[in-house]
């Protein structure tokens, strides 16, 4: 927000900085007045952001007020072209949230109509017991003074005790289970519905794709976990085994291109056998920093400085 004030703003030059976001783009679009803008320029080089698919249709569409971007005069039929191919993919997205949450509802409501009906069968059942409790109860009560033997009652009286006790821990353990369904319901549809917008805001440059398990890198994610698995270091916790239900690809333009480039001043790339020397790295949610594996999906890792400052370093773990 540190251009807001500039309100007469006609022409920015950010050319050859670290720019990588489209989401960083967005702070442009209250400099109403700001007619020329270059992230690209021959004479200070490029953003990263400039390597990203539909850089010039999402700036096209987000800043219409621009007649130059990246020093180059922005056609009429461009902008037109970036609005018509902004609004399609909207409309995409827009359709599959609306299938999403319309699933959802669709699994809630069927989750609450055999709720119901197994409540009421249920129900129905307990009202049986309790009557016929009460009329032992009665028929006890009214014999407590004659000569006959009422331990047979007794026992009846114990049965449905301990049927109506039965009962009603199962209409309560249904009313549980409704409960931790909705819970997860909700939860994977609000997660799902994140990724889409994700993949929306950022013009389809980072993308989560589900394996299936005929896929390679699926069975490959399934033996990496398998083989760091020591059912020993988790018995503690009494955990006996491991089974991988889900393995997800994230895909992310940038960051890809910043760890190949990284690659590139290590090691030779030139030689196949280098992916040998590469080490897999094993993150895991952390309650502290919840939302943050989304967060590491399209931005990457803090820097160990700031994990340092959140008491999230190693070190900090020890003390």
């Amino acid at each position: 927000n540190s251009l807001d004030n500039n309100t007469a703003l006609l022409e920015v030059n950010l050319a050859g900085n670290e720019l990588w976001s489209f989401k960083d783009l967005l702070n442009l679009t209250r400099s109403a007045n700001l007619r020329k803008l270059s992230f690209s320029d021959p004479d200070y080089g490029d953003n990263p952001v400039c390597e990203l698919c539909n850089y010039q249709t999402y700036v096209f569409f987000h800043l219409q007020q621009l007649s130059h971007m990246d020093t180059i005069p922005i056609p009429e039929e461009g902008k037109q072209l970036a609005e018509a191919t902004y609004m399609k993919k909207k409309m995409y997205y827009n359709m599959r949230i609306k299938t999403l949450k319309r699933n959802t509802t669709n699994i809630l409501r069927k989750g609450r109509e055999a709720f119901t009906n197994r409540k009421g069968q249920s129900m129905q059942t307990l009202t049986v017991l309790v009557r016929q409790l009460k009329d032992l109860e009665r028929e006890l009560e009214a014999e407590v003074n004659s000569v006959f033997d009422p331990s047979a009652v007794k026992g009846k009286i114990k049965m449905l005790q301990q049927a109506v006790e039965s009962k009603t821990v199962e209409i309560g353990q249904a009313e549980n289970m409704l409960s931790t369904m909705k819970e997860q319901v909700c939860s994977i549809s609000d997660y799902n519905t994140s990724r889409l917008i994700v993949e929306l805001e950022t013009g389809g440059n980072i993308r989560l794709e589900d394996g299936k398990p005929s896929d390679v890198w699926y069975s490959s994610c399934v033996d990496l976990v398998n083989s760091r698995f020591f059912q020993a270091d988790v018995a503690p916790y009494g955990i006996s085994d491991l089974r991988v239900t889900r393995v997800t690809r994230i895909h992310n333009r940038f960051l890809r291109n910043r760890f190949e480039e990284r690659l590139e001043q290590l090691v030779d790339t030139s030689d196949p056998s280098y992916k040998r020397s590469l080490e897999y790295l094993f993150y895991g949610l952390d309650p502290r920093l919840p939302g943050e594996i989304l967060r590491v999906a399209e931005e990457g890792f803090r820097s160990a400085e700031q994990y340092r400052r959140m008491g999230l370093d190693a070190r900090s773990e020890e003390h």
